[in-house]
């Protein structure tokens, strides 16, 4: 969108920055899709409403459209979240969480056991990858108290029991391809809010 004057241009330009930093972590498409959304109601906006001179009516506006940091949260966060459903991406299931724990109190709650699952599975990997350079200390061990742990073990008390040995490292690889699959197909069923600029 090119307006007729050098101010409205910085103007609009000095608002399309801000739109770009809060838009930045979705995919290419929904960008385009989102400024094209923009640029529509703004000329739509700016042709309805004339205010005298070009810049006060870009001014009016983008006053009435709101401050970018407002309105796009609830469509980045629910864009983002689409993309993570569709390509089970970790980095975009980490936005998507990050995102969408700040969205009400349920939402929030909701994306707090969703990510501390996904802790959960990354962990269960790790430990998997270190088994082999650290056997001694990682491991899934009881004791005779009864007491379990999983993981890295750095104080071993008499008469603890690690009962997996080397099967460790296949079985929480599996079990962090488990939690991460199907903690990913449970996102799906989280309902989405339909969200417009």
């Amino acid at each position: 969108m090119k307006l007729q004057t050098d101010n409205a241009n910085k103007i609009l330009a000095l608002y399309y920055n801000r739109v770009h930093h809060i838009i930045k972590p979705l995919a290419e498409t929904d960008r385009q899709e989102i400024t094209m959304e923009l640029a529509s109601h703004i000329y739509e906006s700016m042709a309805r409403n004339p205010q005298g001179d070009e810049v006060t009516t870009l001014l009016y506006a983008l006053e009435k459209l709101g401050q970018p940091e407002t309105f796009l949260y609830d469509v980045v966060a629910e864009r983002k979240l689409h993309q993570a459903r569709k390509t089970f991406n970790p980095i975009h299931l980490a936005s998507a969480v990050a995102l969408n724990i700040g969205r009400g109190f349920a939402k929030g709650i909701l994306f707090f056991v969703v990510g501390t699952v996904y802790i959960i599975s990354f962990a269960c990997a790790a430990t998997a990858l270190l088994k082999p350079f650290f056997p001694n200390k990682i491991g899934l061990y009881t004791n005779s108290n009864g007491l379990f742990a999983a993981g890295w073990v750095t104080n071993i008390a008499p008469g603890t029991t690690e009962w997996l040995g080397l099967w460790f490292t296949p079985v929480f690889i599996i079990l962090a391809v488990l939690l991460y699959v199907i903690n990913t197909l449970l996102l799906k069923l989280i309902p989405t809010t339909k969200t417009t600029i």
